[in-house]
């Protein structure tokens, strides 16, 4: 059995994703013009309007709602009370598609169209650390798997990829999965250590 738990604004008709903080609150990124939602009760109300942006991806840092927001100039924000406030610009990123939490301090951001894996520590000297080049148009989804490992899906091969460390900041990605299909656009890792994915 489902239930209708609000109705989105007129002018809303996708929503990219979801995140329920700790405290229960539910937040969408919903499009298409760029728009952080949340539920309140029975009613889904607006929270920011980014008319010249988008938002494909939310995340948790340092106790607050990340938000991945795409644009001419793509950036990472946290929301701090009804406010957006940037940590971090990602200059020559289009899109932003996926967010994790990777160490302490540390954000993991899957991008296009370049295909690449950035690490985003906003308190660094050099917050922004390209970790890797995929060579693809974009990485789509990321996972961790129950080793730590990075996993991360691409669009233009349909590729799954296990990253393992390399020299310095970098990253050697080895091809576990390569789909009939031209984008991963969701991975999950199993209890039991499966691996998940989703194909387009």
């Amino acid at each position: 059995e489902s239930r209708s738990v609000g109705e989105l604004p007129e002018d809303t008709t996708l929503i990219y994703d979801l995140h329920q903080m700790p405290d229960g609150t539910v937040y969408l990124a919903a499009g298409p013009a760029g728009k952080l939602l949340k539920q309140d009760g029975d009613e889904v109300v607006e929270v920011a309007d980014l008319p010249d942006e988008q938002v494909f991806a939310l995340g948790e840092y340092d106790g607050k709602l990340l938000v991945a927001i795409s644009g001419e100039t793509s950036r990472l924000a946290v929301l701090e009370g009804d406010e957006l406030t940037t940590l971090t610009e990602l200059e020559g990123v289009r899109y932003i598609w996926d967010v994790l939490t990777h160490e302490a301090g540390s954000i993991l951001a899957a991008t296009g169209t370049e295909g690449k894996l950035l690490r985003v520590r906003p308190d660094d000297d050099e917050p922004v650390v390209e970790l890797l080049d995929t060579q693809q148009a974009n990485i789509l989804c990321m996972a961790i798997d129950q080793q730590g490992r990075i996993i991360i899906g691409t669009d233009e091969d349909g590729l799954v990829l296990r990253l393992e460390e390399g020299e310095e900041d970098g990253y050697q990605a080895f091809a576990v999965y390569d789909a009939a299909e031209p984008e991963i656009g969701a991975l999950l890792i199993g209890s039991d250590g499966s691996l998940y994915v989703g194909t387009a």
